[in-house]
């Protein structure tokens, strides 16, 4: 996983490219995050979703032609507190606006600090690393 640093919301944005790219383990300390699915046509995210419930996910928005019934599959996985959006009319980087933006209206919100961008093809992935560079946002070197 990639690691940003977005000055203007001050998040730290992590991308990783495709479905089997989400980690056993998440590189980041905080115990819960926000994650913006990427995909043009509609994947099985089930998997992805159910490691994700696990491991603290408060905020869901996905982007893309697909977007809400991604959405409607994420609902069926995680709890009720967390706050889902679709974006299928938005570019990319109108949907990376909102997402960076969002505070998850929850008890969860003091302990959301990783945004997590999952790229569904490369493709995806530069664009979205294209409207992170448009905020000022800068690729931070990991150790890992």
């Amino acid at each position: 996983m990639e690691k940003w640093r977005d000055p203007e919301s001050e998040r730290d944005v992590w991308i990783a490219i495709g479905l089997d790219a989400w980690p056993e383990k998440v590189p980041w300390s905080c115990a819960e995050f926000g994650l913006m699915i990427l995909a043009e046509h509609v994947v099985d995210v089930a998997p992805l979703i159910e490691r994700a419930a696990t491991q603290g996910i408060a905020v869901a928005c996905v982007w893309g032609p697909a977007a809400a019934v991604i959405e409607d599959e994420i609902v069926e996985h995680v709890r009720d507190d967390v706050v889902t959006t679709s974006h299928a009319y938005e570019t990319i980087a109108e949907t990376l606006e909102i997402f960076l933006t969002m505070l998850p209206v929850t008890t969860h919100e003091a302990a959301c600090n990783a945004w997590c961008i999952l790229a569904t093809s490369p493709d995806l992935a530069t664009r979205a690393r294209q409207a992170l560079t448009h905020r000022h946002a800068q690729p931070v070197r990991t150790t890992r």
